[in-house]
């Protein structure tokens, strides 16, 4: 597989983000919407509702969600199209500023609505992969092997709807340059180069590096790591 070169774990050291944790006063409060915002079902929130319904079918117990928020900009966008389609909304506040929000337990009614329209094909891609295979946690698995995407092998694929989901993800990961995103039953083989999320990420112009963290004994993707 030419698209495809092993390297070392090295290669995605997380990129550090600078944190002042002097004198912070640090509390959680229950979010009530106390302004009314009425939720909004868009892209993101399909991203945000899968993934946390795939991972939930193997976990043993309730997921939670951080979200880092970075600015008022991205907390407005996270509660009316994230956070109002979840029953539990926790804030993390340090100096009476919003820095983290945490989600829990979607809202029955979001997730039928989820399945009841027509899915972004890159999330579909990502999350919903037809597939029966029994995927572990990375920390799990004893066996890794990472390799980065040659992106001179791989078409392009543009999807604008998924801008607005790369852009968010980009904005609230911690200060750091990555992301990680965990698909559902990817094979590693030389049909995984025309997916449609690595043919976007591959192509895009914010992106620097695409690698997959692979389970070598079952040949599964664990997780893609993104720079951008």
């Amino acid at each position: 597989m030419k698209w495809l070169k092993k390297v070392s774990e090295d290669k995605i050291m997380f990129s550090e983000s600078v944190k002042d944790n002097n004198s912070m006063n640090f509390q959680v409060s229950i979010f009530n919407n106390p302004d009314n915002i009425f939720p909004k079902f868009t892209s993101l929130t399909q991203y945000f509702l899968i993934s946390y319904k795939k991972q939930l079918e193997t976990s043993t117990t309730d997921i939670l969600i951080h979200i880092n928020i970075p600015n008022n900009d991205v907390f407005a966008l996270i509660i009316q199209e994230v956070a109002l389609h979840f029953k539990s909304i926790e804030l993390i506040q340090e100096d009476e500023k919003v820095t983290e929000i945490m989600l829990s337990q979607p809202l029955e009614s979001s997730l039928k609505h989820c399945s009841e329209i027509e899915i972004n094909p890159i999330i579909n891609d990502v999350f919903m992969r037809e597939g029966n295979y029994k995927q572990l946690h990375p920390y799990q698995v004893k066996s890794k092997m990472l390799y980065q995407v040659d992106f001179s092998f791989i078409d392009s694929y543009e999807n604008i709807e998924f801008d607005t989901i790369y852009e968010c993800l980009c904005a609230i990961s911690s200060g750091k340059e990555d992301i990680l995103i965990y698909p559902k039953n990817w094979l590693v083989n030389d049909e995984l180069k025309n997916s449609l999320a690595i043919r976007y990420f591959s192509n895009h112009r914010k992106t620097k590096g695409l690698y997959l963290m692979v389970d070598t004994e079952t040949n599964l993707v664990l997780y893609v790591h993104i720079k951008f």
